[in-house]
């Protein structure tokens, strides 16, 4: 691995590692649903005019958008607000690449490989 690549690896773990403490500090002052929504609109605003629209259904996009944002990132900011610690946080949030399995198999028939 190059020194660079392992930089980069590091810099991505404390950035994600400074995210869930920092939630802590903004909910403080901001309820949890306004925090999320100010996440994913300055995260979004940018992007959305650089970036090209997948060649989805509008539908599914959107069921993307809230399922991920809302029902997520929502959550684990009220589960902050309410006492859970930001590290274990950071770890529940991990599982949803679980929950991303189990949904395709369920919802849409795919086969794990």
């Amino acid at each position: 691995m190059h020194k660079k690549h392992l930089f980069l690896a590091i810099a991505v773990t404390a950035m994600w590692g400074f995210n869930f403490p920092i939630t802590k500090l903004g909910l403080a002052a901001i309820d949890p649903l306004l925090l999320t929504a100010l996440r994913f609109t300055l995260a979004a605003l940018p992007w959305v005019f650089f970036i090209k629209r997948p060649s989805i259904a509008l539908k599914w996009l959107a069921a993307y958008g809230l399922i991920f944002g809302v029902a997520m990132w929502a959550l684990i900011n009220l589960g902050i607000e309410m006492g859970v610690a930001p590290g274990t946080a950071a770890l529940l949030i991990q599982f949803s690449a679980f929950f991303t399995l189990g949904w395709g198999v369920l919802l849409f028939g795919e086969r794990l490989s």
